[in-house]
């Protein structure tokens, strides 16, 4: 994969392939030779049967679908900002204080 770094002192870009597992989050700048940072970016895959894939940085795997994402949101108790309705949001942070009460009683 193609990872972008940018180095903040004389702010070149540079574009390095690594592994998806193996990237490194500084490289060494060939200007200055100071440290360049990585972006994080999210990317398009295509494909016919990809069409709709995304990586999504905050799971740190490719997302499907908008259900897909829902899934991986849900199984990791996160919302979407943005996407919800402020009844949705109330209810869920209802929800999660009810938890975390009962959860105090529990133990």
């Amino acid at each position: 994969m193609t990872f972008e770094y940018w180095c903040k002192t004389c702010e070149l870009i540079k574009e390095d392939i690594q592994r998806i597992g193996c990237a490194k989050e500084y490289l060494n700048c060939d200007k200055c030779g100071q440290k360049m940072q990585r972006h994080y970016t999210t990317f398009q895959i295509s494909g016919s049967k990809t069409s709709n894939a995304e990586y999504n940085p905050a799971f740190g795997c490719v997302v499907k679908s908008d259900q897909h994402r829902k899934e991986l949101a849900k199984q990791r108790g996160m919302i979407e900002i943005g996407s919800e309705s402020p009844k949705s949001l109330e209810k869920f942070q209802a929800d999660h204080i009810n938890r975390i009460s009962n959860k105090d009683y529990e133990d």
